[in-house]
This record gives structure tokens, sequence and C-alpha cells, in this order.
């Protein structure tokens, strides 16, 4: 389910926001859903416990997850609009650097068409 890839220039725990995101945005966690627990996760990917903290916090603060105390992280009821959002406001300013770098918007274009 998340992996991690050592060799990455991203540090773990942005990697697991990452791969989380992705899994929202493709329904394969869906609102409501259970999130593994920090100790389980750490374990699965092979990463130290604080890691897997560090990117539940930053989840929960950005409201595509949220916390029960003694129940675990569960997807938000939003968390599909949030990450598909956030998805395009990264496009977006990936595109204007692109533009400002001078590349043609019909190369841009064909690009997305071919993706």
């Amino acid at each position: 389910m998340i992996q991690i890839d050592r060799r990455s220039h991203m540090p773990p725990y942005q990697q697991i926001i990452t791969n989380i995101t992705q899994l929202i945005i493709l329904e394969k966690l869906r609102p409501g859903e259970k999130l593994p627990s920090v100790r389980a996760l750490a374990l699965e990917v092979s990463v130290n416990p604080n890691t897997i903290q560090k990117a539940y916090s930053k989840l929960n603060e950005a409201g595509i997850i949220h916390r029960e105390t003694g129940a675990g992280s569960f997807v938000a009821s939003d968390a599909v609009n949030i990450c598909k959002q956030r998805a395009l406001s990264e496009i977006r300013g990936w595109l204007h650097c692109l533009v400002l770098a001078g590349v043609d918007k019909n190369e841009i274009l064909e690009f997305i068409e071919q993706t």
C-alpha cells in the first residue's frame, strides 16, 4: 500500500503524505476508513514511528485525516476534495513555472494529452 523510496530526495514523511493523498484520490482509501496505527505503519514501511507521526500530524492539520482519541486516525469526510484541490494547486504552480520558463502552451497541452 505505502512504499518508501530510500533513494528519493523527498523525505520519508513527505513520501507517506504523498502516498496517502494518492490513495485517497484513487479512492483506495475512502472517507471514514481507518488508517494503520503509527506503530503498524512504521513496521510495514521500516521507518521510525516519529516519521509516521509527523506525516499523520501534517495530514491532520490539512484536514485530510482526523484523529479520534483511543480509536486512531481516519480519512476525513472531505478528504477527496481537499486532496484534489491540493494536487491542482501543485499543478498550477508547475504550469506557472513552465510558462515563465518560456515553454509554449501547445507543448504543455501536448504533454498533458500524452500523459
